[in-house]
């Protein structure tokens, strides 16, 4: 999700620098009206797609324990070997 928003705000960096200075040489000199809401658009995206990657859940820290290899099974409750 971080690599969706971070590609989303550099495309929104790129237009807004072609729109300014120019990139790479080249210098966009008209946009049609759709081009602002498009980039108002990838902005709301790019804040959304963080907030769902914060929220997203994490792994545990450890996995799990394991029941004693060598131990035997019985309808899910184990015992040490004797």
């Amino acid at each position: 999700m971080l690599g969706a928003a971070a590609l989303m705000a550099s495309t929104i960096a790129g237009f807004i620098l072609a729109r300014t200075v120019g990139i790479f040489g080249f210098h966009l000199t008209f946009s049609s009206g759709l081009a602002y809401t498009v980039l108002v658009v990838e902005a709301v995206a790019v804040i959304l797609l963080g907030i769902a990657a914060l929220l997203m859940p994490r792994p545990p820290d450890r996995p799990p324990e394991l029941p004693n290899p060598g131990a035997r099974s019985c309808a899910g409750r184990y015992w040490p070997d004797e």
